[in-house]
């Protein structure tokens, strides 16, 4: 293993390369600020990388433990292509596991409609329809433009994931039984080599010959079978896994976006609050004249 082409990676005792994730923005960098919120005062998470190959493509699995819990640390593990992409996978299933994990905690905090991997949860099916609901004071466009988008972007991430590893168990299952089909072939091979060496000269032999041959044939024709969706599904598998790769980009590149917009959001809210307070006092309207008075005067 070359350790130039990890930079942001140093060789843990295990033999593991060991990241933090925050040499560039990520999700990795948003759940340590959802942690430093939540008053996590442990070492910042630090992710076990095992880079390996699998049926020719580049592979990662990506291992983290976090003490959300002092008594009982969350751990997880996700498989991705690359390291930086398992990383950042990883980190994502992580925070989502905080933010259901410390549902009540991040009430009041700008992660509170971060989705959680159980949509259906009343709390925070409580929270989206808040800010979504225009009677509600606590109703903001943007945050629920910004959620509902987050959700349904975790939603097909979750259903493309599971896509893919469906369709790599196809493959297994195909190399299994192309692995079965292979020492079949040459059992049949071998009990031909005997028939042609003429160790089996009866007409009965000729007949087991016969069969043989129909059997090593019928082994070949399921051997091509096999082998072609085989190659059908590590097609399907890669081009479900560039899929995957593009659609994690995009998901990087909104998160940035969404981080950009919570704090512009933040800071025209302060600045909302800074005029409120540096707005003069109203004028106080003039007396009207008394009308009895005017009366006597004439």
């Amino acid at each position: 293993m070359n350790m130039d082409d990890y930079p942001h990676c140093s060789l843990g005792e295990d033999g593991t390369l060991r990241t933090t994730g925050q040499h560039r923005p990520g999700f990795p960098r948003v759940l340590w600020d959802a942690l430093i919120r939540l008053g996590y005062e442990g070492p910042i998470p630090e992710f076990r990388c095992r880079p390996f190959q699998a049926h020719g493509l580049n592979v990662c699995e990506v291992r983290v433990e976090i003490p959300f819990d002092p008594t009982a640390p969350w751990t997880g593990s996700v498989v991705g292509s690359e390291i930086d992409d398992a990383v950042e996978k990883m980190a994502h299933v992580a925070l989502t596991a905080l933010c259901e994990h410390s549902l009540a905690a991040t009430a009041a905090m700008p992660i509170a409609l971060f989705p959680i991997p159980d949509q259906e949860d009343p709390e925070w099916q409580q929270r989206l329809e808040a800010v979504s609901d225009l009677e509600s004071p606590r109703f903001s466009a943007g945050w629920a433009a910004m959620a509902k988008y987050a959700r349904y972007l975790f939603i097909l991430q979750h259903n493309t994931g599971r896509t893919v590893v469906e369709q790599r168990m196809r493959m297994n299952a195909y190399e299994e039984q192309a692995t079965v089909m292979s020492r079949e072939m040459e059992k049949l091979r071998h009990e031909n080599a005997i028939l042609r060496r003429g160790t089996l000269q009866s007409a009965d032999k000729d007949l087991e010959l016969q069969v043989a041959y129909r059997r090593l044939s019928e082994a070949e024709h399921g051997w091509n079978y096999t082998r072609q969706q085989l190659d059908l599904a590590r097609e399907e598998v890669d081009t479900r896994t560039h899929a995957i790769i593009h659609l994690e980009h995009a998901i990087e590149q909104q998160d940035l976006e969404l981080e950009e917009r919570a704090a512009t959001i933040a800071t025209l809210e302060q600045q909302l609050q800074v005029l409120q307070l540096q707005a003069p006092p109203a004028p106080a309207a003039p007396a009207e004249p008394d009308a009895e008075s005017d009366v006597d005067e004439e």
